[in-house]
């Protein structure tokens, strides 16, 4: 059976023979991404404004839960010592995110987001349920 394939993939093999020369580059390497990608097309953030929305609540969250527990005093001194510096380390990578957006850099926005999911499970989890 066939698999369909993705928009933006379809779209980049439409326009990839119209484009010319080094135009063509930046396409194939964008449809190879995606192509290629070990994440469903829908669980991804792409670097658009809705991504970027996306991409701060990747920060966002997990520091509002923090400040939340913290004020609540839902956390121990030792685990506030464990989250603080991973919350750092986050906002870092989205400052890094945002910049890569700025810049048009795709590869460094895909690696800059998969590292803040991955660091707001881990914080996440440590933080106490407010509810």
């Amino acid at each position: 059976m066939f698999k369909r394939l993705p928009a933006p993939l379809a779209t980049a093999l439409l326009i990839l023979p119209l484009a010319s020369g080094c135009a063509a580059v930046p396409l194939a390497n964008a449809a190879l991404q995606i192509a290629t990608s070990h994440q469903a097309p829908a669980d991804r953030i792409t670097m658009d404004e809705r991504g970027l929305y996306a991409m701060e609540a990747l920060y966002n969250v997990p520091a509002s839960a923090y400040r939340t527990a913290v004020q609540r005093h839902l956390m121990t001194p030792s685990i506030r010592a464990r989250v603080r510096p991973i919350l750092l380390q986050m906002r870092n990578i989205r400052n890094a995110a945002r910049t890569a957006k700025r810049l048009g850099d795709v590869r460094s926005w895909d690696a800059r987001v998969s590292e803040l999911q991955a660091l707001k499970r881990q914080v996440l989890a440590l933080i106490p349920s407010t509810t």
